[in-house]
């Protein structure tokens, strides 16, 4: 159970949130190991706390394109941006 005064992040239990997430509305921190950050299409940055972001990566299923040598797995950054893009269309619908 949250309380009105309880203002610690809810990923670290560490330092003080100033923010909460836009997925779940936990509070949280901004620490980089806490939460991941996306530009959203209405001009503002998008936060997702390390929970959100780990049910996510859940959901994904590995992705392998063909190239011209041999066949490739998504590098982490590829993840990234197909995580940031799944968030938005969520958003948006």
């Amino acid at each position: 159970m949250k309380l009105s005064y309880d203002i610690r992040c809810t990923e670290c239990s560490f330092y003080i949130g100033f923010t909460t997430c836009d997925e779940c509305g936990d509070i949280v921190c901004g620490n980089s190991t806490c939460v991941k950050s996306f530009h959203h299409n209405t001009n503002r940055i998008w936060i997702i706390c390390n929970s959100c972001n780990s049910y996510i990566w859940q959901k994904l299923k590995p992705v392998y394109y063909k190239t011209e040598k041999d066949e490739e797995i998504m590098t982490i950054d590829d993840v990234d941006a197909v995580i940031g893009l799944l968030v938005l269309n969520r958003v948006t619908k």
